[in-house]
């Protein structure tokens, strides 16, 4: 859960005191309709209505990512953070892979989650050029482990993640995505009991 309290103790030390009238800043933030739907619009108004009990003054934008947002992405004149589902890629790779690519320019053209991250950028150099699968496997924990400590997403919300299977013999496949991407393996089935 999110800590309010520490928040704002944060901001205040940060230089971003709260005013009389309760506001420290004010921000824009683009919000859209992603790929999980309308869970994206559902997210960027739980985001504003956080950094608001901050004192955090919060716009939300509804534009059109892919005719508006990307564009200014990819000439570097977007302005305003974007609340998004970030990585579409499913982080269920085999393990000695790299998490995706999503905060690095090693992902698609005008996409990614607006930041680049040299580490990161070079982990996945690093992962890629080894040859030893247990090489790649610690490089893919060193990978998890530096974002687990340095928490570089404000908040994160995971809906849970479908997958189809035929309900005549699976009963589910409950699994969750993970930049350790072994939990997305078959052992999670629970098959139908004849």
């Amino acid at each position: 859960p999110t800590d309010l309290t520490e928040a704002g103790r944060l901001l205040d030390l940060a230089g971003f005191p709260k005013g009389s009238d309760g506001v420290r800043f004010e921000v824009s933030l683009n919000k859209y309709a992603c790929e999980t739907g309308d869970v994206c619009l559902e997210q960027a108004d739980a985001v504003g209505a956080g950094w608001e009990e901050l004192g955090v003054k919060t716009t939300l934008l509804t534009e059109e990512y892919g005719a508006v947002v990307v564009p200014r992405m990819r000439d570097r004149t977007q302005p305003w953070p974007v609340v998004k589902n970030c990585s579409v890629e499913t982080a269920n790779y085999p393990f000695d892979w790299p998490p995706p690519s999503a905060d690095s320019t090693f992902s698609r053209p005008a996409w990614g989650c607006s930041f680049e991250n040299r580490f990161l950028d070079y982990m996945y150099m690093e992962i890629n050029g080894e040859r030893d699968k247990a090489k790649r496997e610690d490089l893919h924990l060193d990978m998890v482990d530096y974002y687990y400590y340095w928490q570089l997403y404000s908040g994160m919300v995971q809906p849970p993640r479908g997958v189809a299977a035929n309900p005549e013999t699976v009963v589910s496949w409950d699994s969750r995505s993970t930049a350790g991407g072994y939990w997305g393996r078959p052992q999670h089935i629970i098959p139908v009991k004849k």
